[in-house]
């Protein structure tokens, strides 16, 4: 009974001491597995140099930003009046290593933890384009990794699934940004169909001139580190988008996008108002906003008559999911424009569909969208160079997929008459 009772209270002694034991047991299984998922995640270095940003950024396989960098050279070209290919490779030259080393930094990942190196080689400037693609071979070799060369529009599409896993195959996407505006459908990370494309200039393009015609990047000297799109929003706040009228381009029934009308029937409206002031437009606070809303929508209007007509081609051939989940995805620099977000959810909320963006950060030319489209592609094993060539080709333009806007053309669907009440 004695030896009983001893025994009883050695075990009580002893019991704390066990649940110790067991506690670190499970720390340390704990540890283990988010170390084993840690050592299977891939991890990806980014960089972008297809124009006049010059980006960096490290990002996981489970959607991670461990360290970015980025050195823009918008206030170079607000005041030159546009990007200037000569200089914008300087400047690329200048700061590649400097924003590369400041990803890694931030990071905290060396070069040889890395599993791969994603650089952006097509479509863009190629002058620009081969200083980041040089770069990043070059890293490569020394640090035997493979490369993933990026298509830097497809990059644009896929970050939303960085920000939004919920996104999955297939989904419409909308791509506006200075240089293009693209119609998709995306059914896998290697697998596009073309909709619609812009046939002259982009919607970025057209804000710029817009802006410059205005003057815009004089009226506040914070003014001169933006772009024209945001020039355009800043100042249409408060305007009445009816107060001027613009032309509907292109009348026939595809999907493929004009935006060269719109912006010479603007600079007609600015001459026409011109000859009738003795001061600038855009020391007028009222007119400045009227002509800047009116701009904007008319921009806005021709898009989303085109993607409208979009919603019912994809319908009508059945390619998107059949349990009736359809999401449409805005990615770009001209996606992170308030107005147009508005204005797309409206026409989403209308047409069953679900919007998706990127964070307005992800939505201009960033390294973390090549790195995470670089992930995509090392997750499938798809592009992944392990054996590098003497030089990785660039191309200043590339389409994305098949392009089906014959297809479209040949059902003549009617236009919508959706009115954008919003």
């Amino acid at each position: 009974m004695e030896f009983s009772m001893k025994l009883t209270t050695y075990l009580q002694k002893l019991m704390p001491f066990q649940l110790d034991v067991i506690n670190e047991r499970r720390f340390l299984m704990k540890s283990f597995s988010s170390w084993k998922c840690l050592m299977n995640r891939p991890l990806i270095l980014g960089i972008e140099t297809s124009c006049d940003d010059t980006g960096a950024a490290v990002v996981d396989g489970f959607g991670n930003i461990l360290g970015e960098e980025l050195s823009s050279q918008q206030s170079y070209s607000s005041r030159f009046g546009g990007v200037i290919p000569t200089f914008a490779k300087r400047q690329h030259l200048a700061n590649v290593e400097a924003v590369v080393k400041g990803a890694l930094t931030k990071s905290g990942i060396t070069l040889q933890n890395l599993d791969a190196i994603a650089v952006t080689n097509k479509p863009g400037m190629p002058v620009c384009l081969r200083v980041g693609v040089d770069y990043a071979t070059n890293l490569c070799r020394i640090s035997r990794k493979p490369l993933i060369p990026v298509h830097h529009m497809a990059a644009h599409a896929f970050v939303v699934r960085l920000s939004e896993p919920r996104v999955q195959f297939p989904f419409l996407c909308l791509l506006m940004s200075g240089g293009h505006c693209i119609l998709l459908l995306v059914k896998s990370v290697r697998d596009f169909l073309t909709l619609g494309n812009s046939l002259d200039i982009a919607p970025g393009e057209a804000f710029d001139k817009v802006a410059r015609r205005l003057q815009l990047y004089h009226v506040e000297a914070v003014d001169e580190h933006l772009s024209g799109g945001m020039l355009v929003q800043k100042y249409s706040r408060g305007g009445d988008r009816c107060s001027f009228e613009f032309p509907q381009p292109l009348r026939r029934r595809d999907c493929n996008f004009s935006f060269t009308g719109l912006t010479s029937a603007a600079v007609r409206h600015i001459e026409k108002l011109e000859s009738s002031r003795t001061v600038p437009i855009r020391q007028d606070v009222k007119l400045l906003a009227n002509f800047c809303a009116s701009f904007q929508h008319a921009l806005f209007r021709h898009i989303a008559k085109r993607l409208l007509r979009a919603f019912q081609y994809v319908a009508h051939r059945s390619l998107l999911q059949a349990d009736g989940r359809k999401c449409l995805v805005i990615s770009g620099g001209v996606a992170s424009n308030d107005y147009f977000r508005s204005g797309f959810q409206f026409i989403c909320s209308n047409s069953g569909y679900e919007l998706r963006c990127p964070p307005p950060e992800l939505c201009t030319d960033n390294g973390t969208m090549i790195a995470w489209y670089g992930a995509e592609k090392y997750n499938i094993g798809y592009e992944v160079l392990y054996n590098l060539p003497d030089q990785i080709p660039i191309s200043a333009r590339d389409p994305l997929g098949e392009d089906v806007s014959n297809d479209i053309s040949e059902l003549r669907i009617a236009p919508s008459r959706m009115k954008f009440n919003f």
